[in-house]
């Protein structure tokens, strides 16, 4: 009986610790499993991790370079802006300079002009008197040449082409070189003899921009001469 009990004892524990091992290898089990599917969930969280980061890097550098395009196309067209501001300011510029000078031109023939008919006008009624007259003239000419009102000398032969406007009877004054001179210039009942006292016309160079002339009033014309120190 005893040994009965004994056994029946043995095989309760025996029992017992087989269910405690089968429990415990249960347990084992499933905490292996949990942990295997937290390992697999986070993987998953981290992937998704770098792949937000990812994407959130590649937007970050297509918005820069975006970015840096829009930056360098506003530096094309203010370049462009600027290059044709200049290109208009130049040519504006140029006009203006060009328009100063030719009214400066203007300017100059005029003065010359008012003060070559003023010298002549003031001495032709001052019977035989005298006077020398020094012109600027305008820096565009280097020459002056005066053809009497009747007599024109050798002025065919030596300057045809002022010859054949003297014959218009529109002018007997000329600016050498004739081509840049602005407007006819003519003084009436002049008298016109060269060095040699040859009557027909003279030319006579500018010296350091002044010409010099010798003035005769006659009473109703003018007698017009180099100055002997021309």
């Amino acid at each position: 009986m005893e040994r009965l009990n004994r056994e029946r004892t043995t095989a309760v524990e025996v029992s017992r610790k087989a269910k405690t091992q089968s429990l415990t290898g249960a347990v084992t089990l499933i905490v292996s499993r949990v942990k295997n599917s937290a390992v697999r969930y986070c993987s998953q969280q981290n992937f998704g991790r770098r792949l937000i980061v990812s994407r959130v890097s590649v937007s970050e550098i297509e918005k820069l370079n975006s970015r840096n395009n829009a930056q360098v196309m506003n530096q094309v067209v203010v370049y462009v802006l600027a290059a044709l501001i200049f290109i208009l300011i130049l040519g504006y510029g140029y006009k203006a300079i060009n328009s100063f000078i030719e009214k400066g031109r203007v300017v100059q023939f005029d003065v010359f002009k008012s003060s070559l008919e003023t010298e002549v006008e003031s001495i032709r009624r001052d019977y035989l008197s005298v006077r020398t007259a020094e012109l600027s003239l305008p820096p565009d000419f280097t020459t002056l040449c005066v053809v009497d009102s009747v007599e024109s000398g050798l002025l065919q032969t030596s300057h045809p082409l002022l010859f054949g406007s003297w014959l218009t009877g529109s002018e007997n004054v000329f600016l050498l070189p004739v081509h840049k001179q602005l407007a006819p210039l003519k003084l009436p009942n002049i008298e016109v003899y060269d060095a040699q006292k040859r009557r027909g016309y003279f030319c006579l160079d500018q010296v350091r921009g002044i010409i010099s002339l010798q003035l005769q009033g006659l009473g109703d014309r003018v007698k017009i001469t180099p100055f002997a120190n021309s």
